[in-house]
């Protein structure tokens, strides 16, 4: 079984959804406008870019004016730096164009928590903040079951994930003029699947990943977590 890089693992918390009459909603914390989050973010940012940018400047004129073999070496190593800040734009101008089109997504279910053997449907909904989908796009899904585990290894912190068990779901187009993007699917919690554990450094998750894919937004994957109970004798 495959394991999760770092930008497909959740934050790892277990959410508890609010109850509503059509039954339970989780809503993606992380796909909401924060002023607090944004101001401190860029801030840092900030001081990161033009503390690297201008050293990697000094160090490139010292390098055009003398060059040395110690000059380029001290140049390469500001460069990682002045690389990282680069990233640092690039990711929050990324971030910032999805969470100025699409409002948080939501996921909907009638019953909760869910137990193993069960079959339940889930609502997938992300409303735009205006305007319409212009073009033709895409929402793809998976249903996993992995296992998260942290642990020290001399003065680093290690996490390592380990795939217990995963399905795609059928994808669905977005059609031109879509106002409120929408996902709707049946899963099935495999009989013979752990239930969740949720220890400090030793967890299994069962999670929904939905990816929306639209023209001119970046792609945007949004993770929601379930817990799952051992079925009911």
């Amino acid at each position: 079984m495959s394991t999760l890089t770092t930008d497909q693992l959740s934050d790892g918390r277990l959410i508890v959804p609010e109850r509503v009459p059509e039954g339970f909603l989780w809503v993606d914390e992380k796909g909401a406008w924060s002023e607090d989050n944004f101001l401190g973010s860029f801030l840092f940012a900030l001081l990161w870019c033009g503390t690297s940018f201008s050293f990697f400047a000094v160090w490139l004129f010292n390098f055009l004016t003398a060059p040395h073999v110690g000059t380029f070496l001290m140049l390469l190593f500001v460069g990682v730096f002045a690389g990282a800040g680069v990233g640092m734009i690039w990711k929050g101008l990324r971030w910032l164009k999805i969470i100025s089109t699409f409002h948080p997504g939501e996921v909907l279910l009638a019953s909760y928590p869910l137990r193993t053997g069960e079959t339940f449907r889930l609502q997938f909904r992300r409303p735009l903040r205006r305007g319409y989908i212009q073009g033709l796009g895409e929402i793809t899904a998976k249903w996993l079951c992995y296992e998260w585990v942290q642990y020290r290894q001399g003065t680093d912190t290690e996490t390592r994930t380990h795939m217990l068990w995963e399905q795609d779901l059928p994808l669905m187009t977005i059609s031109t003029g879509t106002q409120v993007v929408t996902y709707e699917t049946k899963l099935t919690v495999l009989p013979e699947g752990p239930p969740s554990f949720d220890a400090k450094h030793n967890q299994v998750r069962w999670e929904i990943h939905i990816s929306v894919d639209v023209p001119g937004i970046p792609q945007d994957t949004t993770h929601f977590r379930f817990a799952v109970v051992p079925e009911a004798v």
